[in-house]
């Protein structure tokens, strides 16, 4: 994760495995390819010493069992939170399949910033293109939010340079405003 230091400070960091063993480094469970993890941060703002989780994860490629079990994981931590939070990932699976069910509302703690934007879900939304620069797979990436964020914008970006990618995956901005009743510093 990466943040401007001169607008927010590090007040907490950390990461655990999506497997049946968290706290053991490079762990993975239920047939995933990989060791899949979460890494997170919990940020203050400098300028109104508001506090937010940001979290980033990249769920399974292969194994959607990996896929569900890693999502019930980052709910169970996410809904012990007690201050906004952001999560945000490649999470190998399309809208509407049961990983974005079970990290989304009314099952899960998220809101996807996509369809609270109201974009469509066509082949402009696709997200992953394999450094051709041609969408496929479908929305995969995902930027989700606790409620207490309102979401302003959003888009992906398909810049490149000559044809060359910085990733397989177009990247993803939105532009989040914290709701004033959440301008508490307590986490």
């Amino acid at each position: 994760l990466y943040y401007l230091d001169d607008s927010f400070t590090l007040v907490e960091d950390g990461e655990f495995w999506l497997s049946e063993t968290p706290e053991v480094h490079l762990s993975k469970s239920w047939d995933s390819a990989f060791p899949r993890m979460i890494s997170y941060a919990l940020l203050e703002m400098r300028h109104s010493g508001q506090r937010m989780w940001v979290s980033v994860t990249h769920l399974d490629h292969i194994s959607e069992r990996a896929r569900i079990e890693g999502a019930r994981m980052i709910r169970a931590w996410a809904t012990e939170r007690e201050a906004p939070t952001v999560l945000l990932g490649d999470f190998n699976d399309l809208p509407g399949s049961k990983v974005h069910r079970t990290l989304n509302n009314p099952i899960g703690p998220f809101v996807d910033s996509w369809q609270a934007l109201s974009r469509s879900e066509d082949q402009q939304s696709y997200t992953h293109h394999g450094f051709t620069g041609v969408p496929m797979k479908g929305r995969i990436d995902w930027i989700l939010t606790t409620s207490e964020f309102r979401i302003l914008d959003g888009s992906i970006v398909y810049d490149h340079e000559a044809g060359r990618y910085p990733s397989d995956h177009f990247p993803l901005w939105v532009d989040l405003e914290l709701h004033a009743e959440e301008m508490s510093g307590s986490e």
